[in-house]
């Protein structure tokens, strides 16, 4: 998870792009205990690079079949 109040330090992609996503529910955001909004990488990177998680873990289980 990263805190959504550092993400323009991590990252230069638009703010308003990110709370898009982050709405439509492509990306995952969380609560912390403090109170503070975080985003969940994997996600991030996931709706960034295109990979499908459901697919990633149907080719890594025929990994192991095989």
């Amino acid at each position: 998870m990263v805190s959504l109040r550092s993400f323009g330090v991590i990252s230069n992609l638009d703010r308003s792009a990110v709370e898009e996503w982050l709405n439509s529910g492509h990306v995952h955001r969380n609560e912390a205990a403090d109170g503070s909004a975080t985003i969940c990488l994997n996600s991030l990177l996931d709706h960034l690079t295109g990979d499908n998680p459901a697919e990633r873990g149907t080719a890594r289980a025929n990994k192991e079949t095989i």
